[in-house]
């Protein structure tokens, strides 16, 4: 599942899901030094109106794959991207070699030498992937036919309007869980629901691996203040070392930043 790599600052504004939004603080309150904090891509305007949307994230999906296909390979460190003393990087690692520190983006033979010696290590079989995510869409595809693939192994579903066919939207996500499975030989996804693309990623990636999170319209800033201004899309280490200058280390420390200040 996609990382959030750091930005460079000055190339757009960095703002707060809309939904986080309270009242500007008083002036003594603000926080950082003068000036303006730094900016970082992909983050702009969110829509409010309401809207009812699942953020589908398969977990740990190339490796995933992989163990339907040899499940041996359950419970073992597995890296796909290639063979210890090749070039390459890793596409995906399991829970037991993120343990050891290896994670998706890293060279390959820096993993190697990190996690054990009985770590699996393949190439990969993309023809593969893509016939497990087609599986996948097809499964989304029973519950809205408004479905946003973004990646492989990743998928926004708007389900406004829905409603009215199912108990719950926790219980429409416990039938993904159960469909997705199904179709896929065992395959496993994570759930964000909000009423915003940005929040649902946001609970998706909180619900790893294999759960499920809501996030209510009108509960965001309770759901989300606490957070650590890492979890926002585009905020990785570097970013985030630039805005702890400006005493911004939570979601809600930013939120609580008047928006002309921001941009």
């Amino acid at each position: 599942m996609p990382t959030h790599a750091p930005a460079e600052a000055g190339s757009t504004r960095l703002t707060a899901p809309s939904a986080l939004r309270t009242p500007p603080p008083p002036a003594s309150r603000t926080p950082g030094p003068a000036g303006r904090p730094p900016t970082t891509r992909g983050w702009g305007r969110l829509r409010t109106a309401p809207r009812d949307l699942f953020l589908v994230d398969l977990d740990t999906f190339y490796v995933s794959v992989e163990r339907v296909r040899d499940p041996s390979l359950i419970g073992r460190p597995v890296i796909v991207g290639g063979r210890p003393g090749e070039r390459g990087v890793v596409a995906c690692a399991s829970y037991e070699a993120r343990a050891y520190g290896a994670h998706a983006g890293m060279p390959v033979g820096r993993a190697a030498t990190l996690c054990p010696p009985d770590t699996v290590f393949l190439r990969g079989d993309h023809t593969a992937y893509t016939e497990a995510s087609k599986r996948v869409m097809e499964v989304l595809g029973r519950f809205t036919p408004r479905v946003e693939p973004l990646s492989l192994d990743e998928a926004l579903l708007d389900l406004t309007g829905c409603d009215r066919h199912h108990r719950s939207w926790l219980a429409a996500a416990r039938s993904i869980h159960d469909q997705v499975a199904e179709a896929t030989g065992g395959l496993q996804v994570s759930i964000g629901i909000s009423g915003t693309r940005a929040v649902a990623k946001i609970a998706a990636d909180l619900a790893k691996p294999g759960g499920v999170l809501e996030v209510r319209r009108g509960e965001e800033y309770a759901v989300l203040a606490a957070l650590p201004i890492e979890v926002l899309p585009g905020v990785g280490p570097r970013m985030r070392q630039q805005l702890a200058r400006f005493n911004l280390h939570t979601v809600g420390d930013l939120a609580r930043i008047p928006e002309d200040v921001l941009e």
